[in-house]
């Protein structure tokens, strides 16, 4: 008798371990755990599939979703909540197709599955949440875990000579996070993740290049150039903060490539560029036509190679910025940005960058300020005439004195010659002495605010000063034209009429339909 026993408990363990190699090679192939459409979500996004296994033995299936396999026996009811699975997915997941499937053993299984969505890394970048096992097998990197730890956050990092369709990835120069300071061309070339991708977002985390030469502030030794997608400017010098929006085109055949060009004397570059694709049935897709795209109530817009102390404006500019205009605001104003307003930025980035902030780090001899009352900005102001300052350092002169790095604000100095410390006066429309046909801005009817029975509203703004009337004096600009969009045009001649101008950096803030834009 216990012979016979042992015998039917041994054939019924035979049995059960042939049903579970049956329901692996199902999984394997797709058969039991995928029906119609289950592979992704509502929204398009793909899932990974976890199945949690007594011998956690590893499967994939056809779409190369990782999943781990567990008898569900071993499970005590509640057990998935407690694990953090999201109950509505898991009922998805458990419908009668994926767990009935001829009545054979798949009931005994839980699956737990994930979205492949975007995550938040350790290293402080974005990532794309996957199982480690995918991360690895499409070449990115683990940082941080996701999906309550049954995923990764997996960053991808690119770099000259290389193809990507993975989101969100990072182009970066030879040698990064180090500079790179040879000469070639370091080209990457991108691809859609899917069908359904209408855009690439460029984002410039760092963006360090050689700038212009300074007589028609070409880019003649460094360029940053993009092919294949909406026409864009080559530009070069510095544009850390700043982005661009590519068309991706239509159907899968429309490579984008991006090409970092570096020639010229030695210079220690550096390029972390960002890029995201977008789809095209999203509220975050650009205008058409827009070269740069805005959200949000309130913003800061800068030409490419914007700098309030140094930067020089890009010859052959041709491109349009353009603002959401967001639910029930009507109008937008824009003011030139102070440099003070820079200088504070700047000293941020700085900081962040561990570069040197204080007079000391900066060589400042320590005669010219009382050091034993050295501890912060505030504090020397009321110990310091400013007028000791012999050596042309201006960072440290805002820094000390709180006052701006220039006499008038460079936020806005397009054409003429803006090198000194003299107000330049604004130059408008497209007639007479003071028009506008080299390089400028168009805003559609601006008007200054605050200005009534002006004949007609002005489209062309130039010159030194942002106003829409002849005068050295900033002035907040408005306009009701929708959509919110500026052009910018800047032809490839500046001496010996232009000199010194900076580009632009305007805030913008929209304005509510409940107030009176009559202007």
């Amino acid at each position: 008798m216990a012979r016979l026993k042992g015998s039917v408990s041994f054939l019924f363990v035979g049995v059960f371990l042939a049903g579970l190699a049956v329901v692996a090679a199902e999984v394997e192939d797709g058969s039991a755990t995928r029906v119609r459409g289950q592979g992704r979500t509502p929204s398009g996004r793909r899932r990974q599939q976890v199945i949690f296994s007594l011998s956690e033995q590893i499967l994939t299936d056809p779409t190369g979703a990782v999943s781990f396999v567990q008898s569900a026996r071993r499970r005590r009811p509640g057990a998935a909540q407690k694990l953090g699975v999201d109950k509505a997915l898991l009922n998805e997941t458990l419908s009668a197709g994926a767990t009935d499937r001829d009545g054979r053993f798949l009931s005994l299984f839980t699956i737990v599955q994930f979205q492949n969505q975007g995550c938040a890394a350790s290293s402080g970048d974005n990532g794309t949440c996957l199982t480690s096992a995918e991360c690895t097998d499409r070449g990115g990197v683990a940082s941080g875990p996701c999906a309550n730890g049954y995923g990764v956050c997996c960053v991808f990092l690119a770099t000259c000579g290389q193809s990507t369709k993975e989101n969100c990835t990072y182009f970066v120069n030879q040698g990064y996070p180090g500079p790179y300071d040879g000469t070639g061309s370091c080209q990457l070339t991108i691809n859609k993740a899917n069908p359904d991708i209408c855009q690439f977002r460029l984002d410039f985390d760092q963006f360090n290049v050689a700038g212009p030469e300074p007589v028609d502030n070409m880019c003649n030794n460094d360029q940053f150039i993009v092919a294949g997608g909406n026409p864009a400017p080559a530009i070069c010098g510095i544009n850390t903060g700043n982005h661009m929006y590519i068309d991706a085109g239509i159907g899968n055949t429309n490579p984008v490539t991006l090409n970092f060009v570096t020639s010229g004397p030695s210079f220690p570059r550096n390029w972390k560029v960002k890029i995201c694709q977008i789809p095209c049935n999203t509220i975050y897709r650009a205008e058409e036509g827009c070269l740069q795209y805005f959200t949000g109530v309130s913003g800061q817009i800068k030409s490419f190679n914007y700098d309030p102390g140094a930067g020089l404006q890009l010859s052959k500019q041709d491109y349009s910025i353009c603002i959401r205009m967001e639910r029930n605001f009507c109008g937008i104003q824009y003011t030139s940005c102070p440099d003070s307003e820079q200088l504070d930025k700047e000293i941020v980035k700085q900081r962040s960058k561990r570069q040197p902030t204080t007079p000391r780090q900066r060589g400042i001899s320590p005669e010219v300020y009382p050091q034993t009352k050295y501890t912060s900005r505030g504090s020397l102001r009321e110990h310091l005439k400013c007028s000791v300052f012999t050596k042309p350092d201006l960072f440290v002169k805002f820094w000390m004195c709180g006052i701006a790095v220039n006499n008038r604000t460079h936020a806005f100095t397009m054409s003429g010659n803006t090198q000194g410390q003299s107000a330049v006066s604004s130059s408008t429309g497209t007639l007479g002495p003071n028009s506008c046909n080299a390089d400028w801005i168009i805003i559609p009817c601006a008007t200054n605010v605050g200005r009534t029975g002006l004949p007609a509203c002005i489209d062309r703004i130039c010159g030194g000063t942002f106003n829409t009337e002849i005068s050295t004096t900033p002035s907040t600009i408005i306009s009701t034209v929708k959509p919110f969009r500026l052009t910018v045009h800047t032809n490839n001649v500046e001496a010996p009429n232009d000199v010194g101008n900076r580009g632009f950096c305007l805030n913008y803030v929209q304005q509510p339909c409940t107030n009176n834009l009559d202007v």
